[in-house]
């Protein structure tokens, strides 16, 4: 099963904000602590995981407990100098 993470940054002088996981299966959206992550995305069955962004031991935290991860890059269409889009 697949999940979409939306991984919430800290904030300073904020309590942490839970990040939202998408399970398509589900078509639901969940809050999850980031201390429950992993345990979160085992009960569901989750093998895969899609992030766009989170810091690189948050996301060693979840290759090590055998997830696969698979990080979202925006693609950007770039433009030559006559304007033509490459």
């Amino acid at each position: 099963m697949k999940a979409f993470i939306d991984y919430q940054m800290e904030r300073m002088n904020k309590s942490r904000l839970p990040h939202y996981v998408y399970i398509s299966e589900d078509n639901k959206i969940y809050k999850v602590k980031d201390e429950d992550i992993i345990d979160f995305l085992k009960e569901r069955g989750v093998s895969e995981v899609y992030i766009e962004s989170a810091p690189v031991k948050w996301l060693y935290n979840l290759l090590d407990n055998c997830f696969k991860v698979y990080t979202l890059r925006d693609k950007v269409l770039i433009s030559n100098t006559e304007g033509n889009v490459m």
